[in-house]
């Protein structure tokens, strides 16, 4: 038939298959904000039930990682982007920094070994969720000093 290519109806003026590609990207970008809706909503729920908790009590050993994880800008810089917002994804952050994966992969594994961060897996991606009641712990025990 006349006008047809491939099951795709060309339309001399934009082309039908400029559409379909137009169409195929939207549909991307919806199930990717699906997606970031879905992880943000996780990142709440694992958050309210964290401040269900009973305070949280540092240990002298506790007390000396956080201290050694917050003694690098860096780490500290990226522990200020995670605290900014309610769930972080590991992705935004490396846009943030000038840094490789692997050093972004460290400064996250230290964070999260001091109990600063909690780490939520989305597939192939992470989610950083900033534990605020270890933070105002360890605030608590350095008032004491």
């Amino acid at each position: 038939m006349p006008g047809i290519s491939g099951g795709i109806e060309e339309d001399p003026v934009n082309g039908a298959k400029a559409r379909a590609s137009a169409t195929f990207g939207a549909r991307l970008i919806r199930q990717h904000l699906c997606m970031q809706d879905l992880a943000i909503a996780v990142c709440r729920t694992m958050a309210i039930a964290e401040k269900s908790e009973v305070p949280v009590k540092l240990s002298a050993r506790q007390l000396k990682t956080i201290s050694r994880a917050l003694a690098d800008p860096r780490r500290f810089e990226i522990l200020q982007k995670i605290a900014a917002q309610r769930c972080s994804p590991c992705t935004d952050l490396r846009e943030c920094f000038p840094i490789t994966a692997a050093t972004m992969s460290h400064h996250i594994k230290e964070l999260q070994n001091a109990g600063l961060v909690e780490t939520v897996r989305r597939g192939k991606f992470i989610d950083m969720i900033f534990c605020r009641e270890t933070w105002d712990a360890y605030l608590t025990e350095l008032s004491k000093l």
